[in-house]
């Protein structure tokens, strides 16, 4: 309902038509036992935090599971089924990790993916067009 507000004070639609997902694996002290594990491909040993946003970075969705949870399963619990304020969205942009069951899941709710991903030749982070605000809202 916030983001609704949010998003009509700013001159946009209440709900939006376009999301991104993105996950974030983050540390864990050795003492925390439960819902961890390891995320092989960032040597990260703790868990992961999926989050869905529009265009503003306006979180709509968020889901913690275990780091070795793969992001397109991990990410099914951010839209199990379509909520209110998901009538309008229809395309969601991702990254590569987010093809196979989240791919599908979308299709079934009648939502369009968008996989967006950095050119083969760079390393490290590189700012995507309209996909950089999920990764501003983890900053």
């Amino acid at each position: 309902m916030v983001n609704a507000l949010d998003r009509v004070a700013h001159g946009r639609e209440p709900t939006p038509a376009l999301a991104c997902v993105d996950s974030q694996s983050v540390k864990l002290a050795p003492r925390i036992y439960e819902h961890r594990g390891l995320d092989a491909h960032k040597r990260v040993n703790g868990r992961k935090r999926q989050l869905l946003t529009d265009s503003g970075g306006r979180i709509w969705a968020a889901h913690v599971h275990a780091a070795h949870r793969h992001d397109s399963t991990g990410a099914l619990a951010l839209l199990p089924q379509r909520p209110w304020w998901a009538r309008r969205l229809q395309l969601v942009l991702t990254d590569a990790a987010y093809r196979g069951r989240f791919a599908q899941h979308l299709l079934r709710l009648g939502l369009t993916q968008q996989i967006s991903s950095r050119p083969p030749t760079q390393r490290g982070f590189v700012p995507l067009a309209r996909r950089w605000v999920v990764e501003r809202t983890f900053a």
